[in-house]
């Protein structure tokens, strides 16, 4: 009867331990994904940057903002 009470113990722990870390993914995705969205939000200036663009070889301006977004993903092969 002992190692039937040991066995069920080792699993309940396992089940615990396993919601207990699905509990803290959930927390992260809910918590720190959109504070840290916003962080890098607010943290861009929105004044416009200007660089040298060495494919058009010349100068371009581009708000500090749109610098930091990510290109829609491409369907056709370069």
């Amino acid at each position: 009867m002992t190692r039937l009470r040991l066995c069920l113990a080792t699993a309940l722990r396992y089940a615990v331990l396993e919601q207990v870390r699905n509990r803290l993914a959930l927390a992260l995705a809910v918590f720190f994904v959109p504070v840290w969205v916003g962080l890098a939000y607010t943290a861009m200036p929105t004044a416009p940057v200007r660089f040298f663009l060495r494919a058009a070889d010349q100068d371009v301006t581009v708000a500090g903002n749109v610098l930091t977004q990510s290109p829609a993903p491409s369907t056709r092969w370069p």
